[in-house]
């Protein structure tokens, strides 16, 4: 059940939105690989069409990374709502117990501080420091047998971010964080259709031969 506020975040949906913003810088430069193949290869169109969409995909990373700025890890999340019932199903004496544990729980703002100070540990693990870490993956490939190979390429990877996204949603769902959802209904999951079917579109265009 959850039970934060509207900044509160759970670690397990911290990191996976913070490992997609990561994907989304790989991404960016995916795409900037694909259009230095079309420019060396005289495709102009293409190659304009990547390093935009290079762009986007970076603006991606830095809307999510502008989002997990504005939440704050919260300790004591539970994954069930049958662990803790219902709200307000407890009675007036279990509801003082219950609070009481959950203040035990509840970490200071100077434990708060250092978690998310990744400089305060020397030996820098997430589960111990979970911050807002960028560590963008390589190489990408450069060099493709042809054009449909690119935009093949290109389609798969929109199909498993829209993968991913809905992973996330399923999970921000599952842990009733209602401010990650709304943050992916409003942009990232109507985004992945239109995002899939340009490049979808793209793909078909070029194997056929109208590109």
């Amino acid at each position: 059940m959850w039970r934060g506020s509207a900044t509160a975040i759970s670690r397990r949906l911290f990191k996976l939105l913070n490992d997609q913003g990561n994907r989304e810088l790989e991404n960016m430069l995916a795409y900037t690989a694909s259009s230095h193949w079309f420019d060396h290869n005289e495709l102009p169109g293409s190659a304009s069409w990547c390093k935009t969409h290079a762009e986007e995909e970076r603006g991606h990373a830095m809307k999510i990374l502008d989002h997990l700025s504005l939440r704050r890890i919260e300790e004591a999340v539970t994954g069930s709502a049958g662990e803790e019932g219902d709200v307000g199903s407890a009675s007036s004496s279990s509801g003082e117990a219950e609070a009481g544990e959950a203040a035990k729980r509840k970490p200071s703002v100077r434990q708060l501080k250092t978690e998310a100070d990744p400089q305060a540990s020397t030996a820098f693990t997430w589960e111990e420091n979970p911050n807002i870490v960028l560590d963008v993956k390589g190489p990408f490939m450069t060099t493709f047998s042809d054009p449909a190979a690119i935009w093949r390429s290109a389609l798969e990877q929109e199909r498993e971010n829209s993968r991913r996204f809905f992973h996330i949603m399923a999970a921000a769902r599952e842990t009733q964080d209602y401010v990650t959802e709304n943050f992916l209904l409003n942009y990232f999951i109507p985004e992945q259709l239109n995002e899939e079917k340009a490049v979808e579109e793209i793909f078909s265009n070029t194997v056929r031969g109208r590109w």
